[in-house]
């Protein structure tokens, strides 16, 4: 009797100290406790939340299995597993715990919550909303589920309908930094990007030592060209890198620094929170000399999107004597034209939503493709959780991320000579195909530009030297920025043409302008038109200005389409050489300045000297263009040449390695 009543008092006092948070006391009040104790369902109950809580979920799943062996129709001790489970990537698992403990307490909304929240990650979106609306009816303030009903809606794109679940949320746990991030995201895609950047100040100063937080409010202020703490953020940035830290955005890295040593690190961070440390392989194929090669384009942005415009081309000239084209769409995907080009374009085309990653490999791998293509990298809405799993015997990223992915099971990264020259090889851990000409493709029928426009349509002076760069605003930093105000002062009848996405960028960009001692009224904003609109209104310009470290991509392919002279500035990193690549590829090397002082002199020589700028027009010429740049066939004959020669080798049983592909006639 006196050691029940002993034991009982240990637990009672190992329950207490965990419900004040002290979860390391508690488990040294009950696991030293013996046989006695230990083996008992309610211990290993607390023993298991325990561990949860201090984030050792293989322990807390060893103790919490015990105790639902002894204790099944123990609701608690199933969801506590289930959310164990979850927590080590066992999302099948966690959701029969979780719907167990709902048909035993199916009025706790704690269960129905945690079981809509498991059903969100798998892809149920529906069964999901019903789970957390069915938590939200019984405890309307039950701010799990208000988190995860609003990261859902945001996640559909429903982003209105996420927004006064995610208020609600956080007018309850004001100090929780996840609430407000969650609100950052959701209020940046409703172009509302100053509270955007106000919500990731509150998650700061929530957390100040939150990794995620400081990269999405660093990201948050170059959006918007809020660059008063720009050499701040970008220190905390480089020493996340130094750490390792998973919370780093790669792409964010490759907008503002140039140093493909550190693009690796970040890109190798982010990529173990996704990937095993061994690339997994899949059965080797064997050449049967008659079957078609089954290609499969993976992305998220088969819409209106810049992947989708350069990428149309070549999915639709493929040889469908050789290749068969499968298109996977993953995310929201959603109704437009351009999906409708795509869809037409492959022998298949599959929408696959949001599931699982267990549940995108396993459809994924029943495509049954010899060499699938990721078209995202570490971009919005990327599945290289997938990819580190395999999805194919040859896996390739292409176009849509302009670096390494870091990814072990990433056999191989489409590039060129220009981009990744020889000896670069070392900041990728693909190996890399180079193409003979560019990397990207381009689609001569991507746009109807015909038709004319005038400067007086778009506000603009008929005597001034017109330069413009229409690169998204995240691109801009404050050394390019610098520079375009260094060319203005040297050019006193120029103005500066720029796509200004918001009210607030285009008045931090005016403020810059003045600091730096140009008149804000030289900088000038154009609006956001539709593609065919917005291509002609490159003739009312004279020069285009491009964006580093991260050049302009479709945007350089556009100008150079439209026979305007290109002013580019090569670095060390893939995105900085992108201008570059197109340029040489058109023949027009001398628009290229490999320093800060060479970019301001090149582009003041096109402004005054006549007869260079009339000289560069004569090689951008629609038929020059045509014949290199925007010669899709032939792009696409030496992209299957290569696909070809990767497909060899591992039919042969060979290890994937650089392979430089010959130029086609």
């Amino acid at each position: 009797m006196a050691q029940s009543r002993s034991l009982e008092a240990t637990f009672a006092a190992a329950q207490q100290a965990f419900d004040s948070g002290d979860y390391a006391g508690a488990l040294g009040l009950i696991e030293p406790g013996g046989r006695a104790i230990a083996d008992l369902a309610p211990v290993l109950g607390l023993i298991g939340a325990c561990h949860g809580a201090l984030g050792d979920h293989k322990r807390a799943i060893r103790a919490l299995t015990r105790a639902a062996a002894k204790a099944p129709n123990d609701p608690v001790v199933l969801y506590n597993l289930g959310g164990a489970l979850l927590h080590d990537g066992r999302v099948d698992a966690a959701i029969a715990q979780h719907r167990r403990a709902v048909a035993l307490a199916p009025h706790v909304a704690v269960f129905q919550a945690a079981l809509g929240s498991a059903l969100s990650v798998i892809g149920q979106p529906r069964e999901a909303e019903r789970s957390l609306r069915t938590a939200l009816a019984i405890d309307p303030e039950n701010v799990v589920a208000l988190e995860a009903l609003g990261r859902l809606y945001a996640d559909l794109g429903e982003d209105q309908a996420a927004l006064p679940l995610l208020e609600k949320a956080i007018a309850q746990q004001p100090a929780n930094a996840r609430l407000h991030l969650s609100y950052a995201t959701v209020l940046s895609a409703l172009r509302r990007p100053i509270e955007a950047l106000a919500a990731a100040e509150r998650a700061v100063a929530a957390d100040p030592k939150n990794p995620l937080a400081i990269v999405d409010r660093a990201a948050l202020r170059f959006d918007l060209c809020d660059w008063k703490n720009a050499e701040a953020d970008l220190s905390q940035m480089r020493g996340l890198v130094q750490s390792e830290s998973g919370a780093l955005k790669p792409l964010f890295l490759i907008n503002h620094v140039d140093d493909p040593a550190l693009h690796l690190r970040a890109s190798k961070a982010v990529a173990r929170t996704v990937a095993p440390e061994r690339a997994p392989t899949l059965p080797r194929r064997r050449a049967t000399g008659k079957q078609k090669t089954k290609l499969l384009y993976v992305s998220a942005d088969f819409r209106q999107h810049a992947v989708a415009v350069v990428i149309r081309g070549l999915l639709e000239h493929h040889d469908r004597d050789r290749f068969e084209v499968i298109a996977a769409s993953i995310g929201a995907g959603g109704k437009s034209e351009m999906r409708e080009r795509i869809r037409n374009s492959v022998d298949r085309f599959v929408d696959l939503g949001y599931p699982s990653c267990e549940q995108l490999v396993a459809e994924l791998r029943a495509l049954d493709a010899d060499i699938a293509i990721d078209l995202m990298g570490h971009t919005f809405g990327h599945r290289l959780d997938a990819f580190a799993a395999r999805v194919a015997p040859v896996q390739v990223s292409h176009i849509g991320f302009p670096g390494t992915t870091g990814i072990p099971a990433m056999d191989y990264l489409v590039a060129d000579a220009t981009l990744i020259p020889p000896g670069d090889e070392k900041f990728y851990t693909e190996q890399i195909i180079r193409l003979p000409r560019t990397y990207q493709p381009n689609d001569p029928a991507r746009a109807d530009a015909e038709g004319t426009a005038t400067r007086a349509d778009h506000s603009l002076p008929d005597d001034a030297f017109v330069f413009c760069c229409f690169n998204g605003a995240r691109k801009f930093t404050p050394h390019v920025f610098g520079l375009w105000m260094d060319i203005l002062k040297s050019v006193p009848r120029a103005i500066l043409w720029l796509f200004g996405e918001s009210e607030a960028v285009r008045d931090n960009l005016r403020r810059e302008a003045t600091a730096r001692g140009v008149d804000a009224a030289r900088v000038v904003f154009g609006e956001k038109l539709p593609y065919p609109q917005h291509l002609r209104r490159y003739a009312l310009a004279d020069c285009a200005l491009d964006t580093f470290p991260y050049n302009g991509h479709l945007t350089s392919s556009d100008v150079v389409w439209m026979g305007l002279p290109l002013v580019g500035h090569a670095g060390r990193s893939f995105a900085s050489r992108v201008s570059s690549s197109l340029l040489i590829s058109v023949g027009a090397p001398e628009l290229i300045a490999r320093s800060a002082e060479e970019y301001v002199a090149l582009a003041v020589r096109v402004a005054e000297d006549d007869s260079f700028r009339l000289a560069m027009r004569a090689k951008l010429t629609r038929e020059k263009v045509l014949a290199s740049l925007y010669d899709v066939r032939r792009y696409t004959r030496e992209l299957e040449a290569a696909y070809a020669l990767i497909l060899d080798r591992h039919t042969r049983g060979m290890s994937p390695e650089h392979i430089s592909v010959p130029f086609s006639p």
